[in-house]
């Protein structure tokens, strides 16, 4: 009964309910709510599908629907909200494919679906978001390979891929955001190495491949990269020597090269980086550590 008296109130234009303890579903008279402009319903109890009721909102830059016990499917009506900046549908129990009207947003900076149940794959229309920058997909069960085309959107700061079944190579110039800080896509069944164009995301601070089929040798521009605090590239089939440059790395806090077939030495200017905190390769038999934190 509350929440239908909430959707009564039609000239309402921010909706602030979040971290409360109310449960049950949706009200699809929220639909009615046609000047709001910030829907913040995240870390309650709400269950139930999403209306597709939401799709009339659009004034709406912001929903928040995170943390909560929704499920079902996202409805393709959620891409009438032609003016949304911010969608947030993290921790919850949703399904199905990823609809491709959400990638037709002209206005979307953030999107934050992780943590669900989503399969399918990323719609090759992502190309034309290209006021994203913020794009977090991980922890779900998403596959097929990553456009190519995620790498010309010029706004992008963080991907975040990990924890699905994608495949294929690592897109050629996933790097060309000169924005970019993060790329972590751990967890994957990628192949091929190490694309170039990351040398070109000079402000990167987390490079995260992990746990994937990658194979080659590191690359040399690596140790250029001097803002990077995390470089993880554990668990894959990278071969050859380990780039003396890794040394550079003056802001380095976490090198995990372990699980790999690398061989030569960890370079010795590591051990004296203040910020390190975690240093990890396979120190037997190819490879010397002076100051490695954990061995393989």
């Amino acid at each position: 009964a509350k929440y239908l008296q909430l959707g009564k109130l039609r000239n309402v234009d921010d909706m602030a309910l979040y971290e409360n303890q109310f449960s049950g579903t949706i009200p699809t008279e929220f639909g009615e709510l046609v000047k709001v402009k910030r829907l913040w319903a995240d870390g309650m109890l709400l269950s139930g599908t999403v209306p597709t009721e939401i799709g009339n909102m659009q004034a709406l830059n912001f929903i928040y629907l995170d943390a909560n016990e929704l499920s079902g499917t996202l409805p393709s009506e959620l891409g009438r909200l032609t003016v949304l900046r911010d969608m947030r549908f993290f921790r919850n129990r949703l399904i199905g494919e990823l609809p491709s009207e959400i990638f037709d947003l002209p206005e979307l900076k953030v999107m934050y679906l992780d943590s669900n149940f989503l399969r399918g794959t990323i719609p090759r229309m992502v190309e034309t978001m290209t006021s994203l920058s913020d794009l977090q997909l991980f922890s779900n069960r998403l596959s097929g390979e990553i456009p190519a085309t995620v790498g010309n959107l010029p706004e992008l700061t963080v991907v975040r891929l990990e924890g699905n079944d994608f495949t294929g190579t690592i897109p050629p110039n996933i790097g060309s955001s000169s924005k970019l800080l993060r790329l972590s896509l751990s967890s994957n069944r990628l192949v091929g190495t190490l694309p170039g164009s990351i040398e070109q995301s000079t402000v990167l601070l987390r490079l995260q491949v992990d746990r994937n089929n990658l194979d080659g040798s590191l690359p040399e521009w690596l140790g250029r990269m001097t803002s990077l605090l995390t470089l993880n590239i554990a668990d894959n089939r990278f071969e050859g020597a380990i780039p003396m440059t890794l040394g550079n790395l003056e802001s380095i806090e976490d090198l995990t090269l372990e699980i790999n077939d690398l061989t030569g030495t960890v370079p010795t200017a590591l051990c004296g980086v203040a910020s390190l905190s975690v240093l990890s390769s396979d120190c037997v038999d190819e490879v010397e550590c002076e100051c490695c934190s954990s061995c393989s």
